[in-house]
């Protein structure tokens, strides 16, 4: 069983591609041996109401809709998505598609030797970014992994791509102890996970930058001081 959590703000323009998309490749790869799990966090755009309308297209019985009547974050949402999975094995990935749904087998593969989690990595030598990003956005990549490692010591070639896989019991024990509701939340569980001595692998992706970038002026700041935070909950023993 295979559950894929898609969390959502704003997306009601490329929506209907990226279900068109998801649903043909699972059904091809695993039957009905899956749900879709999406989260919309209160979009100001259409995007439940657009949801509403698509996921009748397909089958209903295999997607779950969770609407936010406030926005949370990236990490509420997916820590609502990881609650509700029913799979052995559990996704999340941005619904742009930024990551192609193929590798989502050679991950599932990863699992299933061993590993605990499987981390998508934009910076390994043999991955392939598709269009480059900005030098702005590419200088701002930089200086969160310095943080990263030089706060939560964590030396992964990238905690912050969109696309991870998890064992169900490993993901539902990880984001049960999760505070980190935006953001910063990948920082979190992959520092949860090292402290739990998990197996993490790292697998190369092709990846392609989304047009629509959600990045704020305010978002560096927010993502300092929650690395921050996740280092304090630590300190004062409110993780298990």
């Amino acid at each position: 069983m295979l559950s894929i959590i898609i969390p959502l703000y704003n997306e009601s323009e490329t929506l209907a591609h990226a279900l068109d998309q998801t649903f043909s490749f699972l059904r091809t790869h695993f039957g009905e041996n899956f749900e879709i799990i999406l989260i919309d966090d209160a979009s100001l755009d259409g995007t439940f109401e657009e949801l509403g309308r698509l996921i009748q297209s397909y089958s209903p019985h295999l997607c779950h809709v969770i609407h936010n009547l406030k926005n949370k974050g990236k990490g509420h949402s997916i820590a609502q998505g990881v609650k509700e999975a029913k799979g052995d094995w559990i996704f999340f990935m941005d619904s742009d598609l930024s990551t192609p749904l193929r590798f989502i087998l050679p991950f599932i593969d990863q699992l299933k030797k061993g590993a605990d989690i499987v981390i998508a990595s934009r910076f390994e030598k043999s991955s392939k970014i598709t269009t480059p990003r900005s030098l702005t956005l590419s200088f701002l990549s930089w200086a969160e992994r310095m943080l990263i490692r030089l706060i939560a010591n964590l030396w992964y070639s990238d905690t912050q791509c969109g696309f991870k896989a998890f064992r169900g019991d490993v993901a539902k024990k990880l984001f049960a102890q999760s505070r980190i509701e935006r953001f910063c939340f990948d920082v979190e569980i992959l520092f949860l996970a090292k402290r739990l001595k998990l197996k993490i692998e790292t697998y190369p992706v092709e990846w392609l930058h989304g047009k629509n970038s959600k990045v704020r002026l305010i978002d560096p700041v927010i993502f300092v001081r929650d690395l921050l935070r996740i280092r304090w909950y630590a300190w004062r023993g409110f993780y298990q």
